[in-house]
């Protein structure tokens, strides 16, 4: 077999679908002393997104900077990520976020394609096991709480019953699990670790440090001040849980409603 030698060690990449823990691990990772990872840097329209940590600061205190940074964008896109979303900022490896959810249109083909010609960078790709849980918490994020994001336990919302509309239920998991395999397909020469957010919940020591081990860094534990927005389960919170299950009873995700 042929060893593979990597010029670079020092980027990575978070693949995830919308609703996955993705802002969970960017935070975990920020927490290491020797990483530093921003959030969806890279919006519609070529506009900045969280592009954090000291380049945060200097737009908040400069209105005109985040102007002139997302006219670099639209300029030269390779440039922009190279200078800008995998500055390291004093740290030894930098690294975004980037939804599959929009890997694959035509708007953002020009990052796609930085991931995919890039074979040096790692791929941290985060996925969530429970499909109906990935599913109403988007709902709940765009149509409920319109929050995405909460780090203090005393504003988590007190969520009012959904109905969850079973055909689009359906069509979404499709979806999802379409848009996984064509993203897999797509980094087979890329250095990939699979992290699932119900193994960063329920083993969180395990997956810190199968993390630290394929950045190679120091192992460390790692935290989050990141909060569940959703703490009902989800026979309390979906109004219509029987019809779903019965809906579901006899396709392959069935198992996503046994007890």
């Amino acid at each position: 077999m042929i060893k593979i030698t990597y010029l670079k060690d020092s980027n990575f990449v978070i693949l995830c679908p919308s609703r996955s823990g993705s802002t969970m691990l960017v935070h975990l990772l920020r927490s290491h002393p020797q990483i530093w990872c921003n959030g969806e840097i890279f919006l519609n329209d070529n506009k900045v997104g969280a592009l954090a940590g000291e380049y945060r600061k200097k737009i908040l205190n400069n209105k005109l900077l985040l102007k002139k940074l997302e006219n670099e964008l639209e300029r030269d896109i390779v440039k922009f990520t190279y200078k800008y979303a995998f500055d390291p900022q004093g740290k030894d490896l930098a690294g975004f976020k980037f939804k599959i959810d929009e890997y694959f249109i035509d708007e953002f083909r020009n990052i796609k394609n930085i991931i995919h010609q890039d074979t040096d960078l790692k791929i941290l790709f985060l996925t969530r096991r429970n499909l109906l849980e990935r599913y109403i918490s988007w709902y709940v994020a765009n149509y409920i709480s319109k929050k995405t994001i909460i780090t203090d336990k005393k504003a988590i919302p007190e969520l009012p019953q959904i109905n969850i509309p079973t055909q689009k239920c359906l069509e979404n998991f499709h979806t999802i699990l379409s848009l996984q395999k064509r993203v897999r397909d797509e980094l087979d020469n890329h250095r990939v670790l699979e992290v699932f957010y119900e193994d960063l919940i329920e083993a969180p020591h395990q997956e810190h440090s199968k993390i630290c081990a394929f950045l190679d860094v120091k192992q460390k534990k790692l935290h989050t001040p990141t909060q569940k927005i959703i703490t009902k389960s989800m026979e309390k919170l979906i109004g219509n849980y029987l019809e779903l299950k019965n809906f579901f009873q006899y396709t392959e995700f069935a198992y996503l409603f046994e007890e």
